[in-house]
């Protein structure tokens, strides 16, 4: 594969992480990326155990819907 090929998927992706709002991408790089559990990431943010699912679930939709929309 070219390198420009792979460097697509990274370009969107990373597209999509900039539209994300901070708290809401913060949270979820902490627990879907580095692999934190949902206490830790509340505990490093901060916020209750409820704001972080609501940040994760915020920021899976927004990131779901910026993919799908560029793959049309």
């Amino acid at each position: 594969a070219s390198e420009p090929a792979l460097l697509e998927p990274v370009a969107r992706l990373h597209h999509a992480l900039a539209s994300v709002p901070r708290d809401d991408r913060i949270a979820w790089l902490l627990h879907r990326v580095a692999g934190h559990t949902l206490p830790e990431v509340a505990a490093m943010c901060s916020s209750s155990l409820t704001t972080v699912k609501r940040r994760i679930a915020r920021a899976e939709s927004q990131l779901k819907g910026v993919v799908d929309g560029e793959a049309r």
